[in-house]
């Protein structure tokens, strides 16, 4: 009898904890675009901000973000859970040269189903202006 019960507790004490870092994951990145520059930032808010997309099924967040200019955007990162996420990609210049001057940056993170159901998003840890529909807002 005592056997089972410590088999019962072994099972739960690694089942549990397991069980709940699958609750708390982002939702899968499937893809991500970045889109590059738009043109010079005309020196308004720079807030970043984050359009949720849902298109064919399928749930996008198309980020708008201020830089130098001549930058490149590679390696993103989606962190966080299915409530509320956390995007962010990390900018490099492939010349190793920074143009003195301020672009407006795009890129697209399409995210696994879960994603219907973030309700929040920041960018790289800041405050996001949040634009399209978003449940539960």
């Amino acid at each position: 009898m005592r056997s089972c019960i410590a088999a019962l507790i072994l099972v739960v004490s690694v089942a549990l904890p397991a069980a709940i870092a699958q609750q708390v994951q982002a939702p899968a990145l499937k893809s991500f675009e970045f889109i590059g520059c738009s043109g010079d930032f005309e020196g308004r808010d720079g807030t970043p901000e984050i359009w949720r997309v849902i298109a064919d099924g399928q749930v996008s967040f198309l980020t708008h973000t201020v830089a130098a200019c001549g930058l490149v955007g590679r390696a993103p990162v989606v962190a966080g859970d299915a409530d509320s996420l956390d995007l962010s990609y990390e900018m490099y210049s492939p010349t190793d040269v920074v143009i003195m001057c301020e672009c407006e940056y795009w890129a697209k993170f399409t995210l696994s189903p879960a994603a219907h159901s973030v309700k929040s998003a920041t960018f790289g840890g800041k405050r996001a202006v949040l634009k399209g529909t978003w449940p539960g807002r």
